[in-house]
């Protein structure tokens, strides 16, 4: 039997009649294996079917996401599934959308059987069927993309608090021909140096030009021989804003292109005022001790845990026939004999070991000879 052939009445191509009744026979058979009903019955989100806020259909991965079976929420209010502060919203997008206004997706929170909630991404849609008017409703569990979003943000608060509490301030500079071209510091430069990130961005400059006068040939030099010398730190005095001299730490790393340039500069800068004030300190304390124990006219020295020199008077200098530069950082073998440097050390490990006072008598050779 030959197919029957129909003209197209728009002037197309001729149909076979039979291919369009074997298409049929397969969409029927499809529609009879209920093959569409099946990829809804397992789908693992929730889809429901709502009748005047009354939930007639839940599939069993949507009703076992919510902690149940289907049994569980059939003629159940849909609104008993969704969180207190979110019921208003909902119930105003389910009106909304009964009235065929289209709706896009949203973030909905939902209540399980157990009262634990979890976060969905919905969407709403109108079905009607007759004079019935229903609502279909779609919801993809995203816990884990909340949970993550979650982590990420206390991340972030835990960064910037880490960021806003040291004395320091992050900066980057871009360069172009050897001269920045552009600039970024963090907000906390304010703090440092008086200057807004604002001001730093309007003057890529302006880094250098607050570099205290008396250090700025240091500066200069240093950045001008980086890339030979290979240094990524440097401390020097700025000018705050306010006037005042501070010292600064700055610490980066450099990115250069393939004709060894530096095109991006990116660190970290501090406030170290306070540490240099300590050390600047300290170092007066140690000149004055330094200077009341050159006026003993007795020998006198003193070493670290291992042995070695770590400082001693005049008289001590003159004992040993040693400047005192020569004598700082060397142990006893370096200064006397090997007899009289085995006596000195054996002593030394014994007073370690039992801290106290030490008495002992030997032999030495002073500077004189005798």
């Amino acid at each position: 039997m030959k197919p029957v052939k129909e003209n197209n009445a728009n002037g197309g191509s001729d149909i076979n009649i039979n291919e369009v009744e074997n298409f049929n026979k397969r969409k029927n058979n499809l529609l009879s294996d209920n093959i569409f009903e099946k990829l809804i019955e397992s789908s693992p989100d929730i889809i429901i079917i709502c009748k005047d806020e009354l939930i007639i259909y839940i599939n069993p991965g949507g009703a076992a996401r919510l902690g149940g079976t289907q049994q569980n929420f059939i003629n159940k209010k849909i609104l008993t599934l969704i969180h207190p502060d979110r019921k208003k919203i909902f119930k105003n997008l389910y009106e909304k959308i009964k009235t065929g206004i289209p709706e896009e997706s949203f973030e909905e929170l939902f209540i399980r059987l157990d009262n634990t909630s979890f976060y969905t991404e919905s969407k709403l849609k109108l079905l009607e069927s007759g004079n019935e008017k229903l609502i279909q409703i779609f919801s993809h569990d995203i816990s884990k993309q909340k949970q993550n979003e979650e982590k990420l943000r206390v991340d972030q608060e835990r960064f910037k608090s880490l960021v806003q509490n040291i004395n320091g301030y992050i900066y980057t500079v871009e360069f172009k021909d050897g001269k920045a071209i552009n600039s970024y510091h963090s907000p906390q430069c304010k703090n440092i140096t008086g200057y807004t990130p604002e001001e730093y961005a309007k003057d890529p400059d302006l880094w250098f030009k607050m570099v205290y006068n008396e250090d700025k040939d240091q500066v200069n030099s240093f950045f001008i021989n980086i890339l030979k010398n290979r240094q990524t730190s440097i401390e020097h005095r700025i000018v705050h804003k306010n006037g005042t001299v501070r010292w600064s730490s700055n610490t980066f790393t450099l990115q250069v292109n393939q004709q060894n340039e530096i095109v991006n500069s990116r660190g970290f800068i501090f406030d170290i005022t306070d540490r240099k004030i300590s050390e600047d300190t300290l170092k007066g304390q140690f000149l004055f001790l330094q200077k009341l124990i050159d006026t003993i006219p007795n020998p006198i020295f003193y070493k670290d845990n291992n042995g070695i020199y770590q400082g001693c008077n005049l008289a001590y200098e003159k004992y040993v026939g040693l400047p005192r530069k020569k004598i700082i950082g060397k142990n006893v073998f370096a200064i006397f004999p090997e007899e009289i440097a085995k006596i000195h050390q054996e002593k030394d490990i014994e007073l370690i070991k039992t801290p106290g006072i030490q008495v002992y008598e030997s032999k030495v050779v002073a500077s004189d000879n005798n």
